[in-house]
């Protein structure tokens, strides 16, 4: 940056800034899901300017694998999990081929 310049940071949507605004490199938190956007404003003797607004999509982390096994050995109950995701609430299990699920 040039010198005696001023950078200025925002953010929207679901994200919010840890600490402060008006350093070189900033530290941005999600409070939720969903799309924001992360801008910083610089001013410099010649005047302000905006850089790019850069995307920020932040959403549900990814299913992990099931476990459980994958051949069965006729009529009987089958167990199956998956690791807990942070912050999930529910889970939805869905069968097909004639299976059923049992709680």
């Amino acid at each position: 940056m040039p010198a005696n310049s001023v950078v200025s940071w925002n953010v929207s949507g679901p994200l919010s800034i840890s600490g402060s605004n008006t350093e070189i490199n900033v530290n941005v938190i999600s409070t939720g899901g969903g799309i924001g956007f992360v801008l910083a404003t610089i001013t410099t003797p010649c005047g302000s300017f905006n850089t790019s607004a850069k995307e920020v999509i932040v959403g549900a982390a990814a299913p992990t694998a099931i476990q459980g096994q994958a051949i069965m050995g006729g009529s009987g109950a089958y167990d199956y999990s998956v690791t807990p995701i942070p912050g999930a609430t529910s889970y939805q299990w869905s069968v097909s081929g004639g299976l059923t699920i049992q709680n």
